[in-house]
């Protein structure tokens, strides 16, 4: 047996019973339901060219191989001698792949922002999406200032939208935008948009909290042009994809820093505590901004404020010990973990209910 075969990831993942989206199938990185934490959304990529698979939701990661014993409950040895008498797998040929047009670089900050904030301008806000802002201690006059607004659910309403904002901005390259028969569009849900900002109040990209909360509730407003229709035709031309942007909010000049997931949760979290500093990452395993985020900061002391279910995770919670080392080493800067009644699952579920105790 030779020492080292590199084993297709695909096949192994199908030998592993695992959902895969079939729109992925024909990209680097195909998407999948993660068979460790059962997530209900697509957080498992497996990537083909490097036969290597990560969950974004719960941090586990490894090659082929490691998949395949971790489902079967094998040892690695065992789970190779298994894989490696598959002739399906020793005869797999990888699918070749269509030739990609040039992408449309990702627009300059300055050129996002100003698309995103006159986007904002031209929205209103539901009120059932009111009430569920107000439901989380924000106030009218702060849900103002952060511009969250109501994405039209009509793709009518939001190719008019994206075509009006044509007229005075060059929407190439901002996430979310896109073109369509020679028109431009906005991809977009049912659900609120969530401003996602610089320290500067810079808009970087949106985030939307989606109504139907079924596939996870949080999505990018993002138009990658990888994304390739059944006949290998982009769907989203001179579009943008989003990445893991980090959300500041809060006085940027305090000197203590709390980190926390999602920019919706910091911002309420932010205003409970009296303008606390925030710095809010996507996901726990979301953190490759961070650091550079923190750099532009003055830290001198940093809490950690992951929700409390990371004390029955261990991904999380090895996600967040990973991070906490992370920025130790590269800020010198000291990294503590703050946590709190585990009744309360989010900080800022934990700050308002201390704000109602003490106005009861």
């Amino acid at each position: 047996m030779p020492d080292y075969v590199e084993i297709p990831i695909l096949p192994v993942a199908h030998r592993c019973g695992i959902e895969l989206n079939p729109k992925t199938l024909d990209r680097v990185e195909v998407e999948g339901y993660c068979p460790f934490c059962h997530a209900r959304h697509n957080h498992l990529y497996l990537n083909t060219e490097h036969n290597q698979w990560h969950c974004k939701k719960c941090g586990a990661r490894g090659n082929a191989v490691t998949l395949y014993a971790r489902v079967h409950h094998l040892t690695n040895r065992e789970a190779f001698r298994e894989l490696m008498q598959d002739s399906v797998l020793r005869f797999y040929q990888k699918p070749q792949r269509p030739v990609r047009t040039a992408v449309t670089n990702l627009a300059p900050l300055e050129r996002r922002h100003d698309v995103y904030y006159d986007l904002l301008r031209m929205l209103g806000l539901s009120p059932a999406h009111l009430r569920n802002l107000l439901e989380r201690g924000l106030s009218r006059e702060r849900i103002g200032e952060n511009m969250y607004r109501t994405m039209p659910d009509d793709w009518r309403a939001r190719r008019d939208i994206a075509c009006e904002l044509a007229k005075t901005h060059d929407l190439s390259g901002v996430p979310g935008f896109f073109t369509r028969d020679g028109e431009w569009s906005l991809w977009g849900k049912e659900g609120f948009l969530i401003p996602v900002l610089t320290k500067d109040g810079y808009i970087q990209g949106l985030q939307i909290r989606l109504d139907d909360a079924s596939k996870g509730k949080y999505r990018w407003i993002s138009s990658n042009p990888d994304y390739r229709d059944k006949q290998g035709r982009p769907v989203f031309e001179n579009g943008a994809r989003a990445y893991s942007w980090v959300h500041v909010t809060g006085d940027p000049s305090k000197t203590t820093v709390c980190i926390t997931e999602g920019g919706l949760k910091g911002d309420a979290a932010s205003f409970l505590r009296g303008e606390a500093l925030f710095v809010c990452v996507p996901g726990v395993n979301s953190t490759e901004y961070l650091v550079d985020t923190l750099k532009g900061l003055t830290p001198e002391k940093i809490l950690v404020c992951y929700d409390m279910d990371l004390l029955g995770n261990s991904e999380v919670a090895k996600a967040l010990q990973k991070m906490r080392r992370t920025v130790t080493e590269q800020l010198s800067v000291p990294c503590e973990t703050f946590l709190w009644d585990p009744a309360y699952k989010g900080i800022d579920d934990y700050l308002l209910y201390r704000k109602n105790k003490a106005a009861a």
